[in-house]
């Protein structure tokens, strides 16, 4: 890898182990590369410069990581290995443990390295799940606060809806009669028509001609339909 390439997303990961120290690392096309400085500094290997003109060619290649870092020195798997191999430092067999056992199968499973989590101790159990009952009576809170503003809102719907009902009824009666009112305020006799056969062909008409028909509650008969001035005009007077 010769070409210079400037790193500057989650490729580039710093990563660190207690008693051991920091390793920046980038992932390119799913192999690993390590800060060379980084790693003298752990395994106390001096001139990091000169260890990386002794690397194999392939082992080496240099990173552009910005402005706070510049150009870096990066070696391989391959690599790493043979600067672990010239440490006489005892953190070098740790050190080789953890990066070939953890960081490397982490990093090439999920693109990056996160270190393991130690047990949490009782008294952090308890206040992790306090803080859990304290977020779920948050949600339920929510959930409840939402439930009682759906339902304020399906009942000013139902409200409007019955607006719009009354208004449509007060619209039907003030142009519609029943059949032996309209008879009455024309003043045909009522032995000269049959109003429930007068009934069947208005709403016949209205059905035909997509009108509304109309109710109203009489004391004698009960609920009776009532019908567009216009067609009990056309039936009595066709």
């Amino acid at each position: 890898m010769n070409e210079l390439q400037v790193i500057n997303d989650e490729r580039f990961q710093i990563f660190s182990k207690e008693n051991l120290g920091s390793v920046r690392t980038i992932l390119v096309d799913n192999e690993v590369w390590f800060c060379i400085k980084d790693v003298c500094d752990i395994l106390e290997l001096t001139n990091p410069t000169v260890v990386a003109k002794r690397l194999d060619e392939d082992e080496v290649t240099k990173f552009n990581l910005g402005s706070k870092f510049g150009i870096t020195n990066f070696t391989n798997e391959s690599g790493l290995y043979t600067l672990i191999l010239r440490s006489d430092k005892k953190e070098a067999k740790p050190f080789r443990k953890w990066i070939t056992s953890e960081v490397i199968p982490a990093i090439r499973k999920t693109g990056k390295y996160e270190e393991k989590k130690k047990p949490l101790t009782q008294a952090e159990l308890i206040l992790q799940q306090a803080q859990w009952m304290v977020e779920a009576e948050s949600r339920i809170n929510n959930i409840e606060n939402n439930v009682i503003g759906l339902a304020n809102t399906i009942e000013d719907n139902d409200k409007s809806i019955k607006r719009l009902e009354n208004n449509q009824r007060r619209t039907v009666t003030s142009n519609h009669l029943t059949v032996i009112a309209y008879a009455n305020i024309k003043g045909i006799k009522p032995k000269s028509y049959h109003a429930p056969s007068i009934g069947k062909k208005a709403t016949k008409i209205c059905r035909e001609k997509d009108l509304l028909i109309g109710t109203t509650v009489d004391s004698r008969y009960g609920l009776i339909n009532t019908y567009p001035v216009e067609v009990l005009d056309e039936i009595f007077f066709e």
